[in-house]
């Protein structure tokens, strides 16, 4: 968790606001605002069950740049689909 805060400022010095339209019982999403640094979205699986998420609704220009996960299976992000395994979590960056 500390590389990623130290590969995104944003993690530690942006403004959060929420991702109503990704987040469920399920999964918890958030953007991370920053006036210095690449605006981030951040998507957490709260279960422990892998989770399914079409990301479209986010808004485009969002790039998969880290993924922080408890176990072997694969965080995958495809055509604007996100698997995210039990308990993992994806950070994703504003695209240039």
């Amino acid at each position: 968790m500390i590389r990623v805060r130290n590969a995104f400022p944003a993690v530690a010095r942006g403004i959060t606001e929420s991702a109503d339209s990704v987040s469920d019982e399920n999964v918890a999403a958030f953007y991370r605002r920053s006036e210095t640094d690449d605006d981030l979205l951040i998507v957490m699986n709260l279960r422990g069950q892998t989770q399914e998420k079409d990301l479209m609704s986010a808004g485009s220009g969002f790039v998969l740049a880290a993924v922080l996960n408890t176990n072997e299976e694969d965080i995958t992000y495809t055509d604007g689909k996100l698997t995210l395994p039990a308990y993992s979590i994806a950070v994703f960056r504003e695209g240039i």
